[in-house]
């Protein structure tokens, strides 16, 4: 191993074998086999949504999911846009997430995988008849209320949050009724490390990068360095 990344790789391929063994090293190998065991033990994920568009954020993306047990479901932007079919938009979702939760320890929701997934904000803004912050407003609010309510229906099976993109934590945090996130650690320039503060919440870990931060490793890198302090609190 020459990273942490090495290291919770190795680590995740020790629960797949088959017979005894034993870890040896200065602590961060067996910090990382015991994380991802409890992970097994307890059924409990990290919830990440994904506002961000740019090709950086989708390059991030593949590179994560390549690399982790990980289920992000894309979800239709201009359906959740639309209130009359909203709700059925949210169960096809939640029902994709459940589905797959017990054998993913990243579950989420993403706008855009592919560069064809973009949506084209000037029409969807002329469509609606509203200025492109507006739309950009009214997209991560019916996105952070979707994260609000996969968590209330799912308190005991999310132990972490991921966001990307200003808009969307700030919605997040409006949504969870959070005053805000209390900063911890700085994992990767404008990727940060925190604690929501107040509300339900209180004192839920999370993971926030600036939507055009980062290379095509930081979410794999912020994921592993989460997934360290997860088992640090346990």
């Amino acid at each position: 191993a020459v990273s942490n990344d090495d290291i919770t790789a190795i680590a995740q391929v020790c629960t797949t074998m088959h017979y005894p063994f034993i870890t040896v090293d200065p602590g961060p190998l067996t910090l990382a086999y015991l994380s991802v065991m409890r992970k097994h033990q307890t059924n409990k994920g990290v919830f990440l949504t994904i506002g961000s568009v740019v090709p950086i954020v989708r390059q991030q993306v593949a590179v994560f999911e390549d690399c982790f047990k990980t289920h992000l479901v894309k979800a239709d932007v201009l359906v959740l846009l639309d209130e009359v079919q909203r709700h059925e938009e949210k169960q096809r979702i939640f029902k994709e997430l459940e589905e797959c939760m017990k054998q993913s320890d990243f579950i989420g929701v993403v706008t855009a995988k592919e560069e064809d997934d973009v949506l084209d904000l000037k029409q969807t803004a002329t469509y609606y008849g509203c200025d492109l912050e507006s739309l950009s407003k009214r997209i991560s609010n019916v996105l952070a209320e979707l994260t609000a309510s996969y968590l209330d229906a799912h308190t005991n099976k999310i132990q972490a949050l991921y966001t990307s993109g200003g808009d969307i934590t700030l919605g997040v945090c409006q949504a969870l009724d959070s005053l805000g996130i209390c900063a911890i650690d700085e994992i990767e320039p404008f990727t940060l490390y925190g604690k929501l503060i107040g509300g339900q919440y209180n004192d839920l870990p999370i993971v926030t990068k600036g939507g055009l931060a980062g290379n095509k490793d930081t979410l794999r890198h912020a994921m592993s360095y989460l997934q360290i302090k997860l088992a640090e609190k346990e």
